[in-house]
């Protein structure tokens, strides 16, 4: 759902979050990691970087490898700037 909201696909943002934090509750572990990120950046939620790292590390935890894969693409990115 929450692939739904940022694509502009008819979801509204409350009910993308509302789906996004029950699967994550569900230990869907890119649920988790896209949870991470809005408590990282503060999106739809305060920001929180302990909670966000928290959210992290039991996405990884339960076998994701976004947040591996983000931390290699932004090192690429900032050795290409």
């Amino acid at each position: 759902m929450w692939i739904y909201y940022v694509n502009n696909i008819g979801i509204q943002k409350p009910e993308a979050y509302t789906w996004l934090k029950q699967a994550a509750g569900n230990n869907h572990p890119e649920a988790l990691f896209a949870l991470g990120l809005l408590y990282h950046f503060g999106y739809t939620v305060p920001e929180e970087k302990s909670k966000a790292t928290r959210f992290f590390k039991k996405a990884k935890g339960l076998g994701s490898d976004l947040f591996v894969d983000l931390l290699r693409y932004v090192k690429v990115s900032l050795l290409t700037v």
